[in-house]
């Protein structure tokens, strides 16, 4: 068995037989991984296998793709995420489109970083629809499906430009000033599933 290292996020957790759990983690060496965790009612288990918690995580990768949980250190536990029900959506949206547009073990540290630190923003920002647009178009920006001279249909252009500022923007004070009203955001969503299924 060869042992590995990762820093990386819980994006699923699911209980498997007696206090055992399977986690899909979105890791930033190896992209997404699945990890069975034994003994997961001890405290320390328990916060490293809930669902956003980040970690480095120490494993032994056997012959299948299911890792086996050595060792973990908390770093952060993302709790002000659970206070309110806005701040859980918003989360779970972004792990959402990281589960279900990576493949298997995809190295994507660049895919990580941008997680990582929007999640960290969610109980920061007043408008939630603002950053999760916002996640979206730099996500797809990451994939190459987005770039600011795309012509985007059924949208004026003072909207596609708008969407463009968004993508590009480089600070989250300089977010934290944006708007986007629903309708704007739905279409960005829209076309965020849209662009990962083409």
């Amino acid at each position: 068995m060869s042992h590995e290292s990762s820093k990386a996020l819980v994006l699923r957790s699911l209980f498997f037989k007696d206090n055992q759990k399977i986690l899909t983690l979105f890791s930033e060496r190896f992209g997404l991984i699945s990890l069975v965790m034994k003994g997961v009612s001890a405290p320390l288990k328990g916060s490293l296998s809930e669902p956003f918690c980040e970690a480095e995580y120490f494993f032994t990768k056997g012959s299948s793709d299911l890792r086996k949980y050595h060792d973990g250190s908390i770093i952060d536990l993302h709790l002000p995420l659970r206070n309110k029900l806005s701040y859980l959506k918003t989360a779970s949206a972004m792990t959402k489109a990281v589960l279900t547009s990576q493949l298997p073990e995809k190295h994507s540290p660049h895919l990580y970083a941008l997680l990582s630190s929007f999640l960290k923003q969610v109980p920061l920002f007043a408008f939630q629809e603002t950053l999760l647009a916002c996640f979206y178009l730099k996500f797809l920006r990451h994939e190459g499906l987005y770039h600011k001279d795309c012509l985007l249909p059924s949208i004026s252009l003072e909207e596609q430009q708008t969407l463009a500022k968004l993508a590009y923007l480089q600070s989250f004070d300089e977010l934290k000033k944006e708007e986007v009203p629903l309708f704007l955001f739905t279409y960005v969503e829209t076309f965020f599933f849209e662009q990962l299924k083409a």
